[in-house]
């Protein structure tokens, strides 16, 4: 199975209807049209011709076969575009919420790279936690060759900024920034702990038979810091077409790494093609020869 190798023009066009036309169409039908929409549309490859081979060939190391993954990733990466353009224009997300969070600010909300995530900033902002996304800036060179992906990476970037209005946190120096923000609850730093390393000796999760080692650094916060924790996770229902957040606070005294970890691989077992990272993990797979 060899990738893709779209041309210039192919790229831009896909871009725009993946970030801009389809899902903005989407954004202001009834939550079960939209779904639908963009269920039909997540057949169509050639909308995703740059990234369809490596979700392929992660799914086939992790579970030894593809079925629709491909399908079921393409789907979620548009309802989040789709949600994504009802915060802008204003709209309130189609959410339902299974569980609570704390009642006030000055926790750290554990999330993913999986499904309509940004909704879970605009849920905490309403109930007055204060989020504050911690982030790692996109440049043009990330993009090359990509204007209009990157101009919607900008104008996420906006949202993100409109959502937190504490102020999103920039990684490099953002460990001491999250423990001030801790121990003032001067907001509620939000954190992804699903980010693939190399690095030997990590934790690790497990997604079918391959295991991912992930970085350390969001672990390193919870040590040094003494803080509340919160797991969340927003998924799309494929029958509603709604965002479904949960929500679960670690008990006190309990294992925080452990904890996270088994949230997250639930999360990941119970509907991987809604995990955004597919395209990307395949050189971290290790396989478990058990």
């Amino acid at each position: 199975m060899n990738d893709a190798s779209p041309g210039w023009l192919h790229l831009q066009i896909a871009d725009a209807l993946i970030s801009f036309m389809l899902p903005a169409m989407a954004a202001i039908v009834p939550a079960r049209m939209a779904k639908s929409l963009l269920w039909q549309v997540a057949r169509i490859g050639w909308l995703f011709a740059d990234r369809s081979a490596r979700v392929d060939r992660a799914a086939e190391k992790c579970f030894s076969e593809t079925g629709n993954m491909q399908q079921h990733w393409r789907w979620a990466t548009l309802m989040e575009n789709s949600e994504t353009w009802r915060l802008m224009v204003g709209l309130s997300p189609r959410i339902s919420v299974d569980g609570e969070w704390p009642d006030d600010p000055g926790f750290v909300a554990a999330a993913m790279h999986y499904g309509c995530g940004i909704v879970a900033l605009w849920h905490m902002r309403e109930l007055g936690l204060q989020p504050r996304l911690v982030f790692r800036p996109v440049t043009r060179a990330d993009m090359p060759g990509r204007p209009v992906l990157y101009l919607w990476s900008r104008l996420r970037l906006g949202l993100f900024f409109r959502l937190c209005l504490s102020r999103p946190i920039q990684t490099g120096g953002a460990r001491n920034v999250v423990a001030e923000a801790i121990a003032n609850r001067d907001g509620s730093p939000m954190v992804a702990f699903d980010t693939p390393t190399s690095e030997p000796d990590r934790w690790a999760l497990t997604v079918g038979r391959g295991r991912i080692r992930l970085r350390e650094g969001g672990l390193r916060i919870l040590r040094d810091t003494p803080c509340r924790l919160v797991a969340v996770s927003v998924t799309s229902d494929r029958q509603t077409g709604r965002a479904h957040l949960r929500i679960r606070q670690a008990r006190p005294g309990s294992d925080q790494q452990q904890f996270l970890l088994d949230f997250m691989n639930r999360t990941i077992a119970d509907d991987p093609g809604q995990w955004h990272l597919w395209p990307v993990i395949e050189g971290f797979i290790e396989l478990d020869e058990d």
